[in-house]
């Protein structure tokens, strides 16, 4: 299963590198959202200094709306393609499926956000090390949640015939409690609350457990329809 996976994942960063239009085209997206809210942010607030929680939520906000342009049409451009059933039947366990487009777009996650999380931070003078190092722990465990639950979407979405664009529905209920308690770890962070950001982190890391394990046992029954 895990070499299955690790070929599906290896076939999918090869076509983001040779289409990479559609990354730079997201990171770019992202750019433009950080820095309107960053414009308002600094418009709206005159003197007073923004809390840490509302300083960060234009960043979570900003990778989420990406994330869910980025995951929600994977399967759907596979099945465009006339690639899905070939890549269902080429398959002895389904689930090397998920798992391997959650490697492939988790990598691609993970490069948009890091350009994100980087200009952002110097955009708002936040560029320290202690920073810096929580802010990219909490991206990791997000990043997480955003692939698996997207992946899981989006097969749902493309068995059932439903638009892609209508994701969203399903993804953010699900989604908002990851960003908060992304908001609310950072803001501990920040004011050196060690027991309080410890217990976000453990409540995240505990959320990523959930969301890839349980998609893998139930993926056959999805993608299989």
């Amino acid at each position: 299963m895990l070499s299955q996976a690790l070929w599906i994942a290896i076939k999918d960063i090869r076509l983001d590198w040779r289409t990479r239009r559609e990354v730079l085209g997201l990171i770019t997206l992202g750019v433009v959202c950080l820095l309107i809210f960053g414009l308002s942010f600094a418009g709206g607030h005159g003197a007073q200094k923004p809390t840490t929680a509302v300083l960060f939520l234009p960043y979570w906000v900003t990778v989420l709306f990406l994330l869910l342009l980025s995951t929600l049409w994977i399967f759907e451009r596979e099945r465009q393609n006339g690639t899905l059933s070939a890549l269902i039947l080429g398959c002895r366990d389904t689930s090397s499926i998920f798992i391997g487009k959650c490697i492939a777009y988790f990598v691609r996650h993970a490069v948009i956000q890091a350009v994100l999380m980087l200009l952002f931070l110097t955009f708002n003078n936040k560029m320290t090390l202690d920073t810096l190092g929580w802010f990219a722990v909490l991206n990791l465990l997000v990043t997480v949640a955003f692939t698996a639950l997207g992946v899981l979407t989006s097969a749902m979405l493309t068995q059932s015939g439903v638009t892609g664009s209508l994701g969203g529905v399903l993804l953010f209920p699900l989604l908002i409690p990851v960003i908060l308690a992304a908001v609310a770890a950072m803001e501990d962070s920040t004011l050196m609350t060690s027991t309080g950001f410890n217990n976000w982190i453990e409540l995240l890391v505990a959320g990523d457990i959930l969301f890839v394990a349980f998609p893998v046992v139930i993926f056959d029954k999805i993608i299989e329809g």
